[in-house]
């Protein structure tokens, strides 16, 4: 059986089974107590673009660029607040990523989560990029995103964060940009305390 197959067969399979366990995310509830065997890498595989598709858990997942970034994007919808939330990025999910070490840059778009299973991705020793636009991302979800010392660059549109992320972000002196847009209450005026903060940052706040 080829490698890519392999690697396909063992995704979809775990995938699956997250959503069959874990991904009753329409129903409210958000289980975390599913422990799932994390989906092999194998070195020796063709590199090139995966993506999955789960109609049924409204996320699409895709593997890009050698398999070095990451996409999840969700059919949520950012209408009006709260967030519909139909597409759930469960801990099982998140756990799978952080088995996937070869990434420097992850999107998550249109999806919910809870915060403190980004926890997770402080495993990835690559990690570089983080761009999150529509998501649930709130104050304790960056505080676990700062401890990630190798990020140096994090986007963050349409999230749910406040003044309190404010020291988080200040840790994160690796930062060469830092972009905050339309966060509904985020403050303004952050952006002179950031700078000053960071200041080999760029910094915008929009």
């Amino acid at each position: 059986m080829k490698p890519n197959i392999i690697i396909a067969a063992v995704l979809i399979f775990f995938l699956t089974s997250a959503m069959q366990a874990d991904f009753p995310a329409q129903q409210g509830k958000d289980t975390q107590e599913t422990v799932l065997p994390a989906p092999q890498q194998n070195s020796s595989a063709v590199k090139k673009d995966l993506v999955f598709e789960y109609p049924s858990a409204g996320l699409t997942i895709g593997l890009h660029e050698n398999r070095t970034a990451l996409r999840i994007l969700g059919d949520g919808t950012m209408i009006s607040p709260p967030f519909y939330q139909t597409s759930r990025i469960n801990r099982a999910l998140f756990e799978w990523v952080s088995t996937q070490k070869q990434l420097k840059k992850i999107t998550l778009e249109m999806v919910v989560f809870d915060d403190n299973d980004l926890s997770q991705l402080q495993k990835l020793p690559e990690l570089e990029q983080f761009s999150l636009n529509g998501t649930s991302l709130g104050d304790q979800g960056v505080g676990h995103i700062s401890k990630m010392n190798s990020i140096s660059g994090i986007a963050i549109n349409y999230g749910l964060i406040t003044d309190h992320s404010i020291p988080y972000l200040l840790q994160m002196k690796k930062l060469t940009y830092l972009t905050i847009n339309r966060s509904r209450f985020f403050p303004l005026n952050a952006a002179t305390t950031l700078q000053q903060g960071l200041p080999e940052t760029q910094v915008q706040i929009y």
